[in-house]
């Protein structure tokens, strides 16, 4: 049940306001939420503007909406550019920023309707641990990195825009002040060169000088944003590293000179991963920022779970009997192993251990296929045999066949799970999909033998 105004028409929740809070951000703030949202509450406020939570009645979700101010909203200038800025916003769909859906023009007012993240800002979590810092400076990097390919520069990197939602995933906000690149060929400027636009404390030296916007400023207020996450405190005057390994990475993109900061994002991400986590943790160890062992116990608990199904549904299929308890048991197994995979992906979410390295093979492919030419071979020889006259082998061998299968499916489901950790394309992984037809081969040939075909 909800309220509804008999002024304007708006619903809102019962029992929490004693006025409808449309009309009152319009006669006293001079806000105005736009038409067919219920206003929840209040999650933000800023020199721009006002974010509220609030629920888009025309498709049922919760939404956030950043309600300008009517000063702003009716000024020419600021129009023209903030309807550019929100169709170039519109085509950022990246995991980590947050989602663009619309921008709502009223008769006196503008609103941006955005994804809505149940999560505190990272600015609630500082300082943190230095691998918990990490995850989070690789998940922004990410961010701004794609940010940075579409020609855009945001010159509002800091703690306060930055999101966590409830999964641990970092989400980049606040792209309201972000500008092109000079020089990108994506139409004009969203913003007037020489002007001074930003949060101070976090703004790079030339960005404050009125400078042309570069992804260069970005490295510098991520710069600050790590050393806060790290110290618990911005870099304000002189102030000391703290400390390998991340005084190297530090020292670099927070250098006053531009041309000595790091180049792009990527050169930052780049340098920040491989040194930080040589002193960090083991040599060679994929998972950064967790307890190794423990981690690859866990990842290989699930995909020997889903091993196990997978094989039991491949025999059932086989054997042609769908039907049953051993059709249920089946399906049972199918369902656990679906939802420990979730739970596994979604713990790595939360710990920051999933990574966007879609260049770093998976080492488990080429384990796989070792299985799958084992299988062949195993099955070329015992035919061979038997056509000597030991038909005996044929018995045995599909309890051999099963046993090499199982470990097979096994590493098959480890590949599949690191490959979605890390965001490997799995098309990237022939020795994959070669290891896994060699491994099915033998039961491939039994089917096409109970068909009628012979090789």
């Amino acid at each position: 049940m909800t309220d509804v105004c008999p002024r304007c028409g708006a619903r809102y929740p019962p029992g929490r306001f004693a006025a409808c809070p449309r009309c009152v951000l319009a006669d006293v703030v001079g806000l105005t939420l736009p038409e067919g949202f219920e206003l929840l509450e209040e999650i933000g406020r800023g020199g721009m503007g006002t974010v509220y939570k609030a629920r888009d009645l025309r498709r049922d979700r919760v939404v956030a909406v950043k309600v300008l101010s009517r000063e702003l909203a009716e000024h020419p200038e600021f129009s023209k550019r903030f309807e550019r800025e929100a169709r170039t916003l519109a085509r950022l769909r990246h995991p980590h920023i947050v989602a663009f859906h619309e921008l709502r023009r009223e008769e006196d007012s503008a609103s941006i309707v955005m994804e809505y993240v149940d999560g505190p800002p990272l600015s609630s979590r500082i300082p943190m641990s230095s691998q918990e810092a990490l995850g989070v400076a690789d998940q922004v990097c990410d961010a701004l990195a794609y940010a940075h390919r579409h020609g855009l520069v945001h010159r509002d990197i800091k703690p306060e825009n930055i999101l966590l939602d409830g999964g641990g995933q970092v989400k980049v906000s606040d792209f309201g002040i972000a500008a092109f690149v000079e020089g990108s060929p994506r139409r004009q400027p969203l913003t007037v060169t020489g002007e001074v636009i930003g949060t101070p404390e976090y703004m790079a030296p030339e960005a404050l000088a009125g400078a042309s916007p570069n992804p260069r400023m970005d490295v510098y207020s991520l710069g600050i944003v790590l050393y806060e996450l790290v110290t618990g405190k911005r870099p304000l005057g002189y102030f000391e590293l703290p400390g390998p390994p991340f005084d190297q990475v530090l020292r670099k993109a927070l250098a006053a000179d531009p041309a000595r900061r790091y180049p792009s994002i990527e050169a930052m991400r780049r340098e920040l991963n491989p040194p930080i986590r040589r002193d960090l943790l083991p040599a060679g160890d994929p998972f950064a920022g967790g307890d190794t062992a423990t981690e690859r116990t866990w990842l290989h608990a699930v995909a020997l779970l889903q091993a196990v199904a997978l094989g039991s549904a491949l025999t059932l299929l086989l054997s042609g009997s769908i039907r049953g308890r051993p059709a249920l048991a089946t399906l049972a197994a199918l369902a656990l192993g679906a939802l420990a995979g979730a739970w596994l992906r979604r713990r790595w979410h939360r710990r920051a251990l999933s990574r966007a390295e879609p260049d770093r093979p998976v080492r488990e492919s080429d384990t796989l296929f070792r299985f799958g030419v084992c299988a062949v071979l195993i099955h070329v020889a015992a035919g061979a045999l038997a056509w000597q006259g030991h038909a005996w082998l044929l018995a045995a061998l599909p309890v051999v066949e099963r046993t090499i299968e199982l470990p097979g499916l096994f590493y098959f489901r480890a590949a599949c799970l690191e490959a979605a950790r890390i965001s490997r394309p799995l098309d990237r992984e022939p020795w994959l999909w070669l290891g896994l037809l060699l491994l099915e081969l033998p039961r491939l040939l039994e089917v096409l033998g109970r068909l009628g075909f012979r090789l």
